[in-house]
């Protein structure tokens, strides 16, 4: 097996962080963040305790809510779009903030099996 040279390692370096430089100035997803506060939410229909709520809004609200906290490296391509389309599935399967927009009939997470461990 031959080993490239150095000044190949070298050329592949600078062309990565040129495509890497490059990508930042692409145009970056739309930011999920509202500043209303939906009557559809959870915590609006339904009695939640405090400790219970905080879990929820510190473990699951990030990407299954209408309003996202953005990391500080959110601003970095290609993390931001990795972030997105987490955030854009989160919310496909389970939004908080439009719980009461869902009917009994689509509980999708009844109809998945459980990973097995």
């Amino acid at each position: 097996m031959k080993y490239l040279p150095k000044s190949k390692w070298k050329k592949a370096g600078l062309i990565l962080l040129l495509i890497f430089v490059l990508i930042q100035f692409y145009p970056r997803p739309e930011k999920n963040i509202s500043s209303a506060q939906s009557s559809n939410s959870i915590e609006q229909l339904y009695p939640i305790q405090d400790s219970i709520l905080q879990v929820l809004k510190a473990a699951c609200y990030d990407c299954h809510s209408n309003n996202t906290n953005y990391p500080w490296y959110s601003n970095i391509q290609p993390i931001a779009w990795f972030l997105n389309r987490h955030i854009v599935e989160g919310k496909e399967e389970l939004n908080f903030d439009e719980f009461g927009n869902y009917s009994k009939g689509d509980n999708k997470a009844s109809s998945k099996p459980l990973p097995v461990r």
